[in-house]
């Protein structure tokens, strides 16, 4: 099983392969008693490869963009 999907309503649209799912008290159960979607995506064969290299630089900005204050 590649990809497995819980909701109250799940729809797909196999042409653009697109996931759309609903909660719902009748998908609540012991291990999900609230009835939150559940959903456990496997990577496809010839996805990119995943990120290399440290983690980015972060530096607080000296401005907020788009508001004209410092």
């Amino acid at each position: 099983v590649m990809d497995q999907v819980h909701g109250s309503v799940v729809t797909y649209d196999g042409q653009n392969d697109f996931y759309t799912a609903r909660a719902g008290k009748d998908v609540a159960g012991p291990g999900n008693p609230t009835g939150r979607v559940r959903a456990m995506l496997s990577p496809r064969n010839g996805a990119p490869a995943p990120l290399t290299g440290g983690p980015a630089k972060l530096a607080p900005a000296s401005t907020i963009q788009g508001t004209g204050t410092q």
